[in-house]
C-alpha cells in the first residue's frame, strides 16, 4: 500500500524579463550560496505556495516576478516547518498557538485521544440518561401497582369490546333515524307545499327588491327633470322681467359727454322665448313618461307586497301543520332514540378513561423501550471505544520510538554528553540531558536538536502509516554552526555555550548532512517517496552530489566561477 506524500516537482516564478525555474528531485535537495541572493525565497515561495496567508519578498524579487506556479505531486495533507535552531520553533514561545501544534502532532501519529474522550462523554451522557429513565420507570410502576391498573392487553382488550359495542348503538341509531322519516301521503303533500310556495316567496321578494330599485332610480330622474323645468321658467321670468333696452342718449355727470347705451356692449347671451318654450315642452313631457312608469312600478310593487303577505301566512300555516304531523310521527321513537344516545354516551365515557389508562401503561412501555435502545447504544459505543483502544497506538509508545530515533541522531552528530534524551510528554518536543527545547540556550544545540526531532519524526513515518507528507523543508542548516555565528542569528544564541557545545567543529556540520542523506537513503531501501529540501549557506566538504543527493542551485553574490548571481539572476 502506497503511503501518502507530497512531492515537490518544480517552482516556475513567471518574470517581467524571464521565467526562473528550479527544479527539484526525490531525495536530498540542496541550495546554497551566499547570503541575501534569494535562497530563502524560494523557501517562501513553496511555503505560500501550499496555503501560508502571507509572503515576505525582497523589492528585487517583486519587481521582477509577475506570479509563481508550484507544481507538486500529492496525496494527502501538506506540512511544511521552518524556523530551524529558533526559539520560535513549533511556536513554542506562544503557548496558545502550541495547543494546536500538539493536536496536529496527535493527528500526525493517529493518536485517537481525543475520539476516545468523545466516546466516553457520548457513554457518560447516555448512561446519566439511563439512570434518569430508571428512576421515572419505578415510579410509575408503583403508581400502577397501587392503583390496580390493568395490563396493556386486557385495555386494548376491553376497548375493542366497547368499540364494538358503540359500534352497533350508532348503527341502530342511524336505522332509527331512517324510520323516522315521515312516511305519510298527507307529510308529504305538505312538504311538497311548502317547498312550492317556499320558492314562491323567494321570487316575489326578488321582484319586489327589483321595483323598488328602479322606482328609487326613476324618482332621482324625475326630480332632475323637475328642477330643470324650475330653471327654464326662472329665466323665462327674468326675460319678460328685463324687456328690450332704450337706445337712449344721457349726458355724463361729470364730463358733460354723452353716453349712449347698446345691446352689443352687455356680454352674456339672451336665450329667444321661442327656444326656452321648446326646452320646456320636451322636458315636461319627459317628466310626464317618467311620473308614469313610475306610477306603474308602484301599482306593481303595491301587489307584489299584498302577494308577499300572502304567502306568508300560508307558509306559516303550512309549518304549523308539518310539525303536528311531525310530532305525531316522530313521538313513538322518542323513547327509543333516548335510549340509544344515553348509551353511546356512557360507552364513550368509558372508552376515553380506558385510553387514559393505556397512555398510562404505554408510557411506562415507553420508558423501557427508550432504557433498552440507551442500553444498546452504550455496548455499541463500548464496543467502538474498545476498538478504538485497542487499535490506536499510544502516545506513551508513539514518544518511546521518536526519543530512540533522536537518540541515534544525536549519536550520529556526535553531542557531548548524551544523557537525559527523550521526547517530552507534556510538550511532545525534545529534552537533552533532561532540559526541554525551549530551555536550551546554545543555538547551535538547538538547531542540532530541531533537525534531529524532525528526521525523528520523518524516519518514524518512513516505518509506520501515519499522517506525514514525507517532505521537509529546512532553512540555513548552519546559521548557528561554524567558528562564527553570524551577528543576525547572535541574539538568539550564548556564544559561550556554542563553545562549550563544540559547535565549531565541523564535524558536527558535516555530521548533519549524513544524517540527513541516511534518512532519504532508508526511504529509498523502503521505496518509500520521501522528499527533504535544505536552503544553507555553505556545504560541508565532503558533500557530494548523487542519486538521493542533488545540488538544486549554488548562487554567488559575486558570480564567482560564473556563478549565478542569485534566483533572480538577470539584474
Amino acid at each position: 500500500m502506497m503511503k501518502s506524500y507530497l512531492n515537490i516537482n518544480s517552482l516556475i516564478l513567471v518574470g517581467v524579463r524571464k521565467n526562473y525555474v528550479t527544479t527539484f528531485y526525490k531525495g536530498l535537495n540542496v541550495i546554497y550560496g551566499d547570503s541575501d541572493t534569494g535562497k530563502s525565497s524560494i523557501l517562501e515561495f513553496i511555503n505560500y505556495l501550499l496555503g501560508a496567508s502571507s509572503i515576505d519578498l525582497a523589492d528585487e524579487i517583486k519587481t521582477s516576478v509577475n506570479y509563481a506556479a508550484l507544481e507538486v505531486v500529492i496525496n494527502d495533507t501538506v506540512f511544511t516547518i521552518d524556523d530551524i535552531g529558533s526559539k520560535s520553533f513549533l511556536r513554542l514561545e506562544d503557548w496558545s498557538r502550541y495547543a494546536f501544534t500538539k493536536e496536529v502532532f496527535k493527528y500526525m501519529f493517529n493518536v485517537l485521544d481525543e475520539s476516545i474522550a468523545r466516546l466516553q462523554g457520548e457513554i457518560s451522557a447516555k448512561s446519566s440518561l439511563v439512570t434518569e429513565l430508571n428512576k421515572k420507570y419505578q415510579i410509575i410502576s408503583e403508581f400502577l401497582r397501587d392503583t390496580d391498573y390493568e395490563t396493556i392487553e386486557s385495555i386494548d382488550d376491553e376497548i375493542n369490546r366497547i368499540d364494538l359495542i358503540l359500534e352497533e348503538l350508532v348503527a341502530g341509531l342511524s336505522a332509527l333515524d331512517k324510520n323516522m322519516k315521515a312516511d305519510s301521503m298527507q307529510y308529504t303533500e305538505l312538504k311538497d307545499a311548502h317547498n312550492f310556495i317556499s320558492l314562491k316567496y323567494k321570487e316575489c321578494i326578488l321582484n319586489i327588491s327589483t321595483l323598488e330599485d328602479k322606482i328609487d332610480k326613476y324618482s332621482r330622474l324625475k326630480n332632475d327633470y323637475d328642477n330643470d323645468i324650475e330653471k327654464l321658467k326662472a329665466i323665462k321670468t327674468a326675460n319678460s322681467r328685463i324687456g328690450v333696452l332704450d337706445k337712449e342718449v344721457f349726458s355724463c355727470p361729470i364730463c358733460d359727454s354723452h353716453i349712449k347705451i347698446d345691446d352689443s356692449d352687455f356680454p352674456f347671451e339672451i336665450s329667444s322665448e321661442k327656444d326656452l318654450n321648446e326646452e320646456l315642452n320636451s322636458l315636461s313631457r319627459r317628466r310626464r313618461n317618467i311620473n308614469d312608469m313610475i306610477s306603474e312600478m308602484s301599482f306593481k310593487l303595491k301587489k307584489e307586497s299584498g302577494y308577499k303577505k300572502e304567502l306568508d301566512e300560508q307558509l306559516d300555516e303550512l309549518r304549523e301543520l308539518i310539525d303536528e304531523e311531525s310530532q305525531s310521527m316522530i313521538t313513538p321513537f322518542l323513547t327509543q332514540r333516548d335510549f340509544y344516545i344515553k348509551e353511546i354516551s356512557k360507552n364513550e365515557k368509558v372508552r376515553e378513561q380506558l385510553v387514559k389508562d393505556l397512555k398510562v401503561r404505554n408510557q411506562q412501555e415507553e420508558l423501557l423501550e427508550k432504557h433498552q435502545v440507551l442500553i444498546k447504544d452504550i455496548e455499541t459505543l463500548t464496543e467502538r471505544l474498545d476498538a478504538l483502544k485497542k487499535n490506536a497506538p499510544s502516545m506513551e509508545g508513539i514518544l518511546q520510538g521518536l526519543g530512540d530515533r533522536f537518540s541515534q541522531y544525536l549519536k550520529g552528530i556526535n553531542i557531548k554528553n548524551r544523557t537525559g534524551i527523550k521526547i517530552s510528554e507534556r510538550y511532545y518536543t525534545p529534552v537533552i540531558r533532561g532540559k526541554e527545547y525551549f530551555k536550551i540556550t546554545s543555538g547551535g544545540l538547538r538547531t542540532i536538536s530541531s533537525i534531529g526531532y524532525l528526521l525523528s519524526i520523518l524516519d518514524y513515518a518512513i516505518d509506520h502509516n501515519v499522517n506525514h507528507p514525507l517532505l521537509l523543508i529546512f532553512d540555513t542548516v548552519g546559521k548557528y554552526l561554524g567558528k562564527q555565528t553570524k551577528e543576525k542569528y547572535s541574539k538568539e544564541t550564548l556564544a559561550v555555550e556554542d563553545d562549550l557545545e563544540g559547535m565549531s567543529d565541523p564535524m558536527k556540520y558535516q555530521n548533519i548532512y549524513e544524517q540527513l542523506l541516511n534518512t532519504v537513503q532508508k526511504a529509498e531501501r523502503k521505496n518509500v517517496p520521501c522528499q527533504i529540501i535544505l536552503v544553507d549557506n555553505d556545504l560541508p566538504n565532503s558533500f557530494s552530489t548523487g542519486e538521493l543527493s542533488n545540488i538544486i542551485a549554488h548562487y554567488s553574490s559575486v558570480g564567482e566561477d560564473g556563478l549565478p548571481l542569485g534566483l533572480i539572476d538577470d539584474l
